[in-house]
């Protein structure tokens, strides 16, 4: 990994997260405004912007879904059921009283920053 650069991971979990968001039949899997942060993420070079984009396009869908098939079967799919874990025992945990979250390795995990401006401190 390089200093002041995001991992390759990030970066394809975020387009995975756009792929998921961009689809009519797994858009309602995406935790709302997670697709949009992840192409704010996905903006700081022409590649990334690019990839974002290519992860959005309907036309491009197929071939991004036979890729995942190729490579790792299933793959979307454990992107999406962990994050969806890992969220909702977050917001369990909000609702129980909880005032602090730590997030270690969040890559372009929209997570924190969405809790971040729905919890803000003056709502606590």
């Amino acid at each position: 990994m390089r200093p002041q650069h995001a991992s390759t991971t990030a970066k394809v979990i975020a387009a995975a997260t756009i792929l998921l968001a961009s689809d009519p039949r797994t858009a309602a899997r995406v935790s709302p405004g997670a697709a949009e942060l992840c192409s704010q993420l996905l903006s700081g070079s022409r590649r990334d912007r690019w990839l974002a984009s290519a992860a959005a396009s309907p036309v491009l869908r197929p071939v991004w879904r036979g890729l995942e098939r190729l490579t790792l079967p299933g793959i979307v799919s454990h992107y999406w059921h962990r994050k969806r874990w890992i969220e909702v025992r977050c917001r369990a945990a909000i609702a129980e009283g909880f005032k602090q979250i730590v997030i270690l390795g969040a890559g372009f995990d929209t997570l924190g920053l969405r809790l971040s401006t729905e919890f803000t401190p003056l709502s606590r």
